[in-house]
């Protein structure tokens, strides 16, 4: 039995789809699904836990939180516009209106609790 060899080039469906999968990564061609390199997981456990110090300080009524959520919602709205002409148009247009919803909330509604207190 005879072997076929391949030309040089030819590339297999199944390192296409694989290709492309890692390519498919998280916001701004980050680490994909699989969770990345150990420098992207501590990136991404930073931001977390500096997003959640920052909601505990906003249920107590605290500036930081309001910062931090006014901060994070703009850069999801921003960064879900860039995200309009990728794969999934309605998704990323989806959240960029909770981020709109999500700003309008910390601006407007901190003047009703400011006057509260």
């Amino acid at each position: 039995m005879k072997l076929i060899q391949e030309a040089p080039g030819v590339i297999h469906r199944a390192e296409r789809k694989r290709d492309e999968r890692s390519r498919s990564g998280g916001v701004c061609g980050g680490p994909a699904a699989d969770g990345g390199d150990a420098h992207h997981r501590l990136w991404n456990r930073g931001v977390g836990i500096i997003q959640l110090t920052g909601g505990f300080s906003l249920f107590g009524g605290g500036g930081y939180g309001r910062f931090i959520g006014i901060f994070a919602a703009t850069l999801g709205a921003i960064e879900s516009l860039f995200a309009i002409g990728g794969p999934h148009p309605w998704w990323a247009l989806g959240i960029f209106v909770v981020s709109l919803w999500v700003l309008h909330g910390l601006i407007v509604y901190n003047e009703d609790f400011a006057a509260q207190t």
